[in-house]
């Protein structure tokens, strides 16, 4: 009896894991911006948590590391279509319903008791190293590393990815924009691990494919992340 209610209880974990996992693809899918950017968050994550030798005493951190990040822009299933898929630069207001879906993410999956890193990743991947970012304007040791793992990941996809308004910019355009975000945007430690993956060949450009390739193209961005 004990074991089938066992594995009773990990069917059930993996029925509740796919349907996530499909309901995350369907906010992907939403926005020809955001199709593939949960999975390329992913590969930029675990590229620079290689290179950092990133070794927690539970080897299934790994697994929440990545389904953390395949999860993180869940909440924006609650960002109304205007919004989400706007073609020009989004108003105050709208930004400020966007910047709702870390706190709406977290919200969904709160009350689920096998996700515990993956809870941090979805509320916490727009905070700043120096206390600036949101919901929480957690800074420093607030914050475990892979949690500024994944904000630095979500940078760079945000960063190199086309827009409707304009075009994005290079890796290397990019990776120096974290160089210089080091210490106030971004972790320092995960800062130079970028610098070194990429120096290395350890993290490479992941391709969008993207329906805005006339948009027009820019040097830098004001605020990397300011709409995701």
């Amino acid at each position: 009896m004990a074991i089938d209610n066992a594995r009773l209880f990990e069917d059930r974990e993996e029925v509740i894991l796919a349907s996530l996992e499909a309901l995350a693809n369907t906010v992907d899918a939403r926005d020809p911006y955001t199709a593939g950017h949960s999975v390329r968050v992913t590969e930029y994550s675990l590229m620079i948590a290689r290179q950092m030798k990133y070794s927690p005493k539970d080897q299934n951190a790994w697994v929440r590391l990545e389904r953390g990040c395949r999860l993180h822009d869940i909440g924006k299933v609650g960002v109304p279509d205007a919004v989400l898929q706007k073609t020009g630069k989004l108003t105050n207001e709208e930004f400020a319903k966007m910047r709702e879906h870390t706190t709406v993410g977290f919200n969904i999956l709160s009350g689920l008791k096998m996700l515990t890193d993956e809870l941090v990743i979805v509320r916490s991947h727009h905070e700043r190293y120096d206390g600036k970012g949101y919901p929480d304007r957690k800074k420093g040791d607030d914050l475990p590393m892979f949690a500024w793992i994944v904000s630095a990941a979500d940078a760079i996809d945000a960063m190199t990815s086309d827009r409707p308004y304009r075009r994005g910019m290079s890796l290397d355009v990019a990776i120096q924009q974290v160089r210089e975000g080091a210490g106030t945007h971004f972790h320092p430690d995960v800062a130079e691990a970028v610098l070194d993956a990429t120096h290395n060949g350890t993290l490479t450009l992941i391709p969008q494919e993207s329906l805005y390739r006339d948009a027009p193209a820019i040097g830098a961005f004001e605020n990397p992340v300011s709409s995701d």
